[in-house]
């Protein structure tokens, strides 16, 4: 059974990190498909609820219809009802279909875009760009818009990461097998390469107001993801090994080798997941 009851393999190497990358870019299509869609369940249920992190030109068609339908309330239009001549309501049907095919574009770049299919990628980056774009025409710099300005600068910035990983992907040179010697055993004595362990940066301030992002035990190893302040910190027994200083967190990794095991943990785009040595040995998906 191993370690750890999920036993699916996940590498710490280079590879693997542009991997894991170019994969928090599909997911994060996915993200916005969903909240889109939920966005368009709202608007036909009459509801004023909107989700951010999800694209604009399908509910801005939405909206604008129901407006032009007159089935808001009368309050929202000046001079009432009266002032105006509305469209079918037809019409906001049909808006509302049209915000659906194009949710349902993202869905298909998610799909579309496995195996490193990069084209539906820069496909996916091309679209929200524009959508970004539409969303500052349409309403523009409103304060109200800032969290959904800040959304899409976000997803494009990890479409972009996924498209320039899919590229550092295919320009790198494939793994090199382990040389094996004539007992079938890898470089190394017994089998194994000898693993120096990692030099700790420092030791961890535990009293300091921080955020846990993971924590785990591994081969009598207190591991612990944490935030604190604009850092995020590998700590392992009470000690810094690792770590990654920004305002705003994109995707990364944090690593250390402790008794010859490879530990890691890191930010994938929308989980904090922990591997050792290759085995995924936690996650959790990160809300804010």
């Amino acid at each position: 059974m191993g370690l750890f009851n999920n036993n699916y393999g996940v590498a710490t190497t280079k590879r693997q990190v542009l991997i894991n990358r170019y994969n928090s870019a599909r997911i994060d299509l996915l993200i916005v498909a969903i909240a889109t869609a939920i966005n368009l369940i709202l608007l036909a249920t009459g509801s004023d609820t909107y989700f951010l992190f999800s694209a604009s030109i399908p509910y801005a068609i939405g909206f604008t219809a129901r407006y032009m339908c007159g089935l808001y309330p009368e309050e929202y239009y000046d001079g009432g009802y009266a002032a105006y001549d509305f469209f079918d309501p037809s019409l906001f049907y049909i808006a509302l279909a049209i915000g659906a095919l194009i949710t349902l574009c993202y869905v298909l770049f998610f799909i579309f875009s496995k195996n490193n299919k990069v084209g539906c990628m820069i496909a996916a980056l091309v679209v929200f760009s524009v959508d970004t774009l539409f969303m500052l025409w349409y309403y523009g710099l409103a304060l109200e818009m800032l969290m959904d300005v800040v959304f899409h600068v976000i997803v494009i910035v990890i479409l972009a990461m996924g498209v320039h990983a899919h590229y550092k992907l295919k320009n790198m040179a494939p793994d090199t097998p382990p040389v094996v010697d004539e007992y079938g055993q890898a470089d190394g004595f017994g089998g194994e390469s000898y693993k120096p362990d990692s030099t700790a940066l420092r030791s961890a301030d535990m009293t300091v107001k921080s955020r846990t992002l993971l924590e785990l035990k591994a081969y009598e190893h207190t591991i612990v993801y944490r935030r604190v302040k604009k850092v995020n910190e590998l700590v392992i027994d009470g000690y810094v090994y690792d770590q990654y200083e920004a305002r705003m967190e994109m995707p990364h990794v944090l690593t250390a080798t402790i008794d010859g095991h490879d530990i890691a943990v890191g930010y994938n785009g929308t989980m904090s997941y922990a591997t050792v040595d290759g085995q995924q040995a936690a996650s959790k998906v990160r809300w804010y």
